[in-house]
């Protein structure tokens, strides 16, 4: 009796583990790409991109100043660059500083990963700043 319990504690702990995969994992699983630093700053420089949210808007310019508005109309401004392993990075102080999000191409479509691992696909952007 002790030894079906034995297998079968086995058996949920190695289900547990395959279900702890990565959102990383499961997108090179999916045959997705994670995007270089070049593919990423072409995105996104000198590019408004609508929010995953539809709550608002970016402007990446090409000095790597950012700014930023909501459908609400509040505005903000702070600075972005693309890290050595081609994550997009934002700092604005009113968010809480700096935050990065890995981009894959999944079959054609863009997608972002936040450092918790949340993914979304990135909304097309608009060449310059409409804002």
């Amino acid at each position: 009796m002790n030894l079906i319990k034995i297998i079968a504690a086995c058996g949920i702990a190695i289900m547990t583990l395959a279900a702890c995969q990565t959102t990383q994992e499961s997108m090179k699983e999916s045959g997705a790409t994670q995007l270089d630093k070049a593919q990423v700053a072409a995105l996104y420089t000198d590019h408004t991109v609508p929010w995953a949210s539809g709550k608002g808007a970016s402007y990446h310019a090409p000095d790597g100043s950012y700014k930023w508005k909501s459908n609400g109309g509040d505005t903000g401004a702070g600075t972005w660059h693309v890290n050595d392993a081609g994550s997009v990075c934002i700092d604005v102080a009113f968010w809480g500083g700096e935050n990065c999000w890995e981009v894959w191409d999944s079959s054609g479509t863009i997608v972002v990963i936040d450092s918790s691992g949340k993914k979304q696909n990135k909304s097309d952007g608009t060449k310059g700043n409409v804002l």
